[in-house]
């Protein structure tokens, strides 16, 4: 796939960085495409247009609520035309099942359209307060915040687009968006479908590349009204922190080790199902994967038993052949996940399925997109 560069302003630019970055087939090691590192400069090009399309020439912003409805159920319906194609790049640019990316392409669709059905529904409220100051009221109502900076992981890479980008511009807001640099080919895709809708110059703005260049500068940037930001805990302290300089909004959604709590009188198999969706759908790589178990003592060898009877008997493969599961998004996770496995037999723990890395001899479908 040829990747255009960054879309800034209503037009496609490319990076002023010369620095590549392999985009990778975690299935078969192969490069699907290259982008280049947004520089400082990108980011500050990208948050400048953000700000004047919001304050200045206001477009997108004071459009009537019901044209802008008209735009976001357009975005839903290029979305679905394109349905197959982006399940497909997402599975092979992160490595999920392919029926698992198509269902986040169905939802990221039916994001769109629910935001564009609310936009011309809000609500305020008022009401009446203390005579004894004279005849007075208070209202509410709802504006849009400004400039909103969204940074997204790589573990849903359109769907979480969509989770940020469709409320968003539903609001009014002008955006400026950074994808993972592991995934960001469906997000290039949805800014294509911007691109070709004619959205007013600067309303939405993409930039690709590291989150220590491009994130950083978002989250510092005195320009930016709002940072929102899915992933780890600790590059969400760096944001929050960095944030502070005009004191922007700031939306986290970060990682954490979610228990399953199973009591004896759970049923066996449905203790094991739920168990084996928390942990093994989407690869694991999930915030709210349920990555511990915490289970009554009287119950835990015959659930262990056939969780790893369920576990042994997976298919792992080729994401468009719909295995169980795929591979993970990058040989760098994948060693940290066998680092962690490593740790926990030092603390004595005992391995009683998989454990290192899986290898099969199948050669991956040729995809050309």
């Amino acid at each position: 796939m040829k990747v255009k560069g960054n879309y800034i302003d209503g037009r496609w630019v490319p990076a002023s960085s010369n620095k590549p970055k392999k985009v990778i087939n975690p299935s078969t090691g192969q490069e699907i495409a290259i982008i280049y590192d947004s520089t400082t400069e990108d980011v500050k090009m990208a948050i400048a247009a953000a700000k004047k399309s919001f304050y200045e020439t206001r477009e997108w912003r004071d459009m009537c609520p019901q044209e802008r409805a008209d735009n976001m159920y357009r975005i839903s319906e290029e979305i679905s035309a394109r349905k197959q194609d982006i399940a497909i790049l997402d599975s092979i640019n992160n490595g999920k099942p392919l029926r698992e990316s198509e269902c986040d392409v169905d939802d990221a669709i039916q994001c769109f359209r629910y935001y564009a059905g609310l936009i011309t529904k809000p609500s305020g409220s008022v009401y009446n307060v203390n005579k004894g100051f004279g005849e007075m009221h208070t209202y509410t109502v709802h504006e849009p915040i400004g400039v909103c900076a969204q940074i997204t992981p790589w573990n849903y890479p359109f769907l979480m687009a969509a989770w940020k980008i469709a409320p968003a511009l539903a609001a009014g807001n002008s955006i400026v968006f950074k994808p993972s640099s592991n995934t960001p080919l469906s997000s290039v895709v949805l800014f294509e479908i911007f691109d070709s809708l004619n959205l007013p110059k600067g309303t939405a703005n993409l930039v690709l590349g590291s989150g220590g260049i491009a994130g950083q500068e978002m989250a510092e940037n005195y320009d930016v009204d709002m940072i929102s930001f899915t992933g780890s805990t600790s590059v969400g302290q760096t944001i929050a922190q960095a944030a502070i300089g005009n004191l922007k909004k700031v939306g986290l959604e970060l990682g954490g080790k979610s228990p399953n709590i199973i009591f004896g009188d759970a049923g066996l198999e449905a203790a094991v199902e739920w168990a084996m969706v928390g942990i093994f759908f989407n690869q694991g790589e999930v915030c709210s994967a349920g990555s511990r178990i915490i289970i009554e003592r009287s119950f835990k060898d015959q659930f262990v038993k056939r969780l790893t009877e369920r576990a042994n008997a997976m298919t792992i493969g080729d994401p468009l052949a719909n295995p169980d599961m795929g591979p993970l998004v990058s040989e760098e996770h994948m060693n940290a996940v066998l680092k962690y496995i490593e740790i926990g037999k030092q603390e004595g723990a005992k391995c009683v399925c998989g454990g290192e890395r899986y290898m099969e001899g199948w050669i991956a479908a040729r995809v050309t997109l």
